[in-house]
């Protein structure tokens, strides 16, 4: 909902948004993970919770 006291109109601030969504989805960050990475980030924290498991226990 626009306040009269906004100086930017509707039309201006959707071509900000589709501006804004252009940009991100050219973003690698927001790509998906592959499942080799999903894989690694399982491996990587099975080991460090056995490895603290493993210091509790001696």
């Amino acid at each position: 909902m626009m306040d009269s006291a906004d100086a930017s109109t509707a039309a201006a601030l959707r071509r900000r948004l589709e501006e804004i969504q252009t940009l991100e989805q050219g973003d690698a960050s927001r790509a998906a993970l592959t499942g080799r990475d999903l894989g690694i980030y399982a491996l990587v924290t099975l080991g460090i919770t056995l490895l603290g498991f493993l210091v509790l226990a001696l």
